[in-house]
């Protein structure tokens, strides 16, 4: 679905979660909007609403890849905190829960209001909350008195999906391929993992208001996937939620659902572009990176897609080519830094102070500039470390010529597998990807010898029973 033209996905969640955050203010008894004041002049101004923020797993996990604590504190939230933490009364200051709607969070936003932590309540679930949820809020809601509470919002959001950049989205559903293919897997397990799978991609479905044609493989799950959307969908259109604009089916965007058993070779691929090397060296998580560098030390980093033009040139370029872009990157900042300097500093007359003013206003965008591009390189040497000590490029290589069938390099593939180059975990990918592709037969008696070399070896905690 997601094609060339950008989908602006980040920055259409970022647009209904900063509204979110806004709307929460502080009422009258009468339910208007007591946050304002009138200046001597008649002038009516609003005064600057201190908020509260309360998450769960899932609102953390949308909110964290989004808005920076900075951008929070603009936003006015003062303070962010778990919904299972320990958390004391704070009078006069609105408080904003985003969460799922479970069982579990429905009765702690309810304790909270009885024991009377917050005097505005303002709930947002990130997927709408059946009758029963509601019910059981009311029930709940019920057995206080209330007295400082001056107001409490329900409202339904479509945000469960995480937008890590604007035509790439997650549903940090852990170990899905597990649980859908796996025997041992209890079928409610299943039924659940169908149903949030379906409902992420509907909301990101209704946050571009489309309703695609959809495509899907006959096998595993993928096709109880797409029958389960439509179905969603519809409703979606009975209830007028979804609206999508008037189009003929060839117009129409397609969303294509594939089992990922089908294509299992790619997953164990070692990566060698710049975004493939950020998660598989970097582990990257929700847009944060975390490398170790020669002398041991863990550093921490954050991509941000909206600011970062040096990630958005080069995420899917191969990394041989981004040292030298990191490098004309910088030289390009050098230069537009003289050249701001220069200005500044040259002649006495009245254009000076005009200078100065722009030099004042693009030093924080270059100093952001800086900043990004100094940690680029920190994280590309770190991984230049790593490749030359594992040999990743090798892996790469070879992988590649598998899975393109250009056909297989044995003697590079046997002295990868056979003489100890990079990890045991390096090997296994490398001769499952091997395994995996031998259609012809060809590569079969390297695979023996190689299988056989690795039982020697001991094997990563990987899961061997059937599944």
């Amino acid at each position: 679905m997601l094609g060339q033209k950008k989908h602006f996905l980040r920055q259409r969640q970022k647009e209904v979660i900063r509204a979110m955050i806004a709307s929460a203010v502080p009422l009258t008894q009468a339910g208007a909007p007591s946050a304002v004041s009138r200046a001597s002049g008649g002038e009516v101004t609003e005064l600057t609403v201190w908020r509260l923020l309360i998450y769960d797993d899932i609102g953390r996990d949308v909110i964290a890849p989004l808005l920076r604590v900075g951008d929070l504190r603009e936003l006015g939230i003062t303070l962010h905190m778990h919904i299972n933490s320990k958390r004391d009364p704070v009078p006069g200051a609105p408080a904003i829960y985003f969460c799922s709607p479970t069982e579990e969070n429905i009765r702690t936003i309810a304790s909270d209001a009885v024991n009377e932590l917050y005097e505005w309540v303002y709930v947002n679930f990130s997927s709408q909350i059946t009758r029963r949820g509601l019910e059981m809020l009311a029930e709940n809601l019920n057995r206080g008195k209330l007295q400082s509470i001056q107001h409490i919002h329900v409202f339904d959001r479509t945000l469960n999906y995480v937008a890590l950049e604007d035509d790439l989205f997650v549903l940090m559903q852990e170990d899905s391929l597990v649980t859908l293919n796996s025997r041992h897997v209890r079928d409610d397990e299943v039924e659940g993992h169908l149903n949030a799978i379906v409902l992420g991609v509907s909301h990101v479905l209704l946050s571009q208001q489309v309703l695609p044609v959809i495509a899907h493989s006959k096998t595993g799950a993928a096709e109880e996937v797409a029958r389960r959307l439509s179905v969603c969908l519809n409703d979606h259109i009975n209830e007028r939620t979804l609206v999508p604009a008037a189009s003929t089916v060839l117009s129409r965007p397609l969303l294509l659902i594939v089992d990922r058993s089908s294509d299992l070779a790619t997953v164990l691929h070692h990566p060698f572009s710049y975004r493939g090397l950020l998660v598989e060296l970097g582990d990257m998580h929700l847009n944060k990176v975390c490398v170790r560098e020669e002398d041991g030390k863990e550093s921490a980093f954050e991509i941000d897609p909206d600011r970062d033009e040096f990630y958005e040139a080069n995420a899917i370029q191969d990394f041989s080519a981004v040292g030298g872009n990191i490098e004309a990157a910088l030289r390009q900042y050098r230069e537009e830094y003289a050249a701001l300097s220069e200005t500044a500093c040259a002649g006495e007359d009245d254009t000076d102070a005009n200078a100065m003013s722009r030099l004042l206003a693009s030093a924080p965008k270059l100093g952001e500039k800086k900043r990004m591009l100094d940690a680029h390189t920190k994280m590309a040497y770190s991984f230049l470390h790593h490749i030359r000590k594992s040999h990743l490029d090798r892996f790469h290589g070879v992988e590649l010529g598998i899975i393109k069938r250009e056909g297989l390099d044995k003697e590079e593939f046997e002295k990868l597998l056979l003489t100890g180059l990079g990890t045991v975990e390096d090997r296994q990918r490398l001769y499952l990807i091997a395994y995996l592709l031998d259609t012809e037969g060809g590569m079969s008696r390297c695979c023996k010898d190689a299988l056989r070399h690795l039982k020697k070896r001991p094997f990563l905690p990987w899961r061997t029973s059937s599944t």
